[in-house]
């Protein structure tokens, strides 16, 4: 039997079923990282707003940021939008001794 109680619940499914539709999971791709003397841990994985911590291997001092972070490209017009790793300033990486 088809009432109004039932035509509410069939919208809710609808709009329930609409919305998750919608829901988009922004990733970066895995950081490229080409200081061979630099690693790197992303425990929360790829995914917008995750953080990778960068790491010198042996006494290299480290330069610039020891965290980089998954943002979305502001001002896109794009859908969804561009994700690039966020370095900060300058690109880090790893000091040599001259």
């Amino acid at each position: 039997m088809f009432d109004s109680k039932n035509s509410n619940f069939f919208k809710l499914i609808h709009d329930l079923y609409s919305l998750i539709l919608l829901i988009v999971e922004l990733r970066c791709t895995p950081p490229v990282i080409t200081d061979k003397y630099m690693t790197y841990q992303c425990p929360d994985g790829f995914t917008y707003g995750s953080q990778c911590s960068l790491r010198c291997m042996g006494r290299f001092p480290l330069i610039g940021n020891d965290t980089i972070v998954c943002e979305i490209k502001e001002n896109s017009t794009k859908s969804p939008p561009p994700t690039y790793w966020d370095k900060g300033d300058i690109e880090p990486h790893c000091k040599r001794k001259d």
